[in-house]
């Protein structure tokens, strides 16, 4: 089955479950694995903000990702990439890191504030995820993360 979306989690996203060999995520609603999205998806969690990385950086960390085609084979023509965060000023943070670069240094990124950045022909759009503080039950904050993406994925704009 192609990939509808290559969904990128913030470090500051809980986890998702792994899914198990024996197919129990499929029956049991407990296990918050990849199947309980209405789409098909392809989950990566960017840890690097651990190790100091910008926004800006965790940007650029997705399009060399995406650039890789071998990884992102199986996407759809209509499939998308998003960042999944938190944080309400990611893009914003983002923005204010690439215009401080000299010229030379600067991407050729376009930003369109609270939705999405692109980069030539690749675009990510950044869906926040809207919790009422950091730090609350993984299990809650996931629960809630793939009940919003499930309603809002599919109807966002190619």
């Amino acid at each position: 089955m192609p990939l509808e979306a290559v969904l990128f989690f913030d470090a500051n996203m809980p986890k998702i479950q792994k899914c198990h060999d024996n197919n129990d995520c499929r029956t049991k609603e407990s296990i918050l694995c990849e199947h309980r999205f209405n789409f098909s998806a392809h989950i990566f969690h960017t840890t690097r903000r651990q190790t100091g990385f910008s926004d800006f950086q965790i940007v650029m960390y997705c399009f060399s990702s995406i650039q890789n085609k071998e990884q992102y084979a199986r996407i759809s023509e209509s499939g998308r990439f998003f960042i999944i965060t938190k944080d309400h000023d990611f893009l914003e943070d983002a923005e204010k890191i690439w215009k401080g670069l000299g010229d030379k240094k600067r991407p050729n990124l376009i930003f369109e504030p609270e939705i999405m950045v692109s980069w030539n022909r690749l675009k990510i759009f950044v869906h926040t995820i809207k919790c009422e503080k950091y730090g609350t039950d993984g299990h809650d904050d996931l629960l809630r993360t793939i009940n919003e993406l499930n309603a809002r994925i599919v109807q966002l704009p190619n």
